[in-house]
């Protein structure tokens, strides 16, 4: 482990403070989008469609995208908040969201492919009732400067595979 001076650690978090390549993505983000949303419970059951608004803007100088989102989901109103970031010291994009189905956040970190177009982001959810976290994955895909879209994906019974149960279209107003 290497010692560093008061100096050399200030001007090291400055380097990594300063947001870069990795932010600029999130500033094509930014706006407010009309949200298509499909959900289910398991991949036998059918989808259960909403909609809603999906307001997004840039916070703390471009380093996270602050999302808010007011709509329904499964049939039921459904708000809920998230941030989504690249971390520079994990080298990793980092998502956090909460919403009014639960008192769960949930936290994912992930990468993008080359063109920064499409982030895959991982996590763990606890459920009511169960010891173990459930993994899930999600998917934001870049689709074009007025099109976007967002999956999240859970282990398929028996550990074989994955199934998507979310799905949600961004059409930007």
């Amino acid at each position: 482990m290497s010692v560093q001076t008061q100096e050399e650690m200030m001007q090291a978090w400055q380097v990594v403070a300063r947001p870069g390549p990795f932010h600029e993505p999130l500033k094509t983000m930014e706006g407010r989008w009309d949200t298509k949303v499909k959900m289910r419970f398991s991949p036998e059951q059918p989808w259960m469609e909403g909609a809603g608004e999906m307001i997004m803007r840039l916070v703390l100088d471009g380093r996270w995208l602050a999302m808010e989102y007011t709509g329904s989901a499964g049939g039921c109103p459904f708000a809920g908040l998230g941030y989504m970031g690249y971390d520079n010291v994990l080298q990793k994009y980092v998502g956090l969201w909460m919403d009014t189905a639960s008192t769960t956040v949930m936290v994912n970190y992930g990468n993008a492919d080359a063109n920064l177009k499409v982030f895959t982001q991982f996590g763990e959810i606890f459920q009511p009732g169960v010891p173990t976290p459930l993994k899930y994955k999600t998917v934001t895909t870049l689709v074009s400067r007025d099109r976007m879209t967002y999956q999240m994906f859970w282990p398929a019974p028996g550990g074989a595979g994955e199934w998507c149960g979310l799905d949600i279209a961004y059409t930007r107003k």
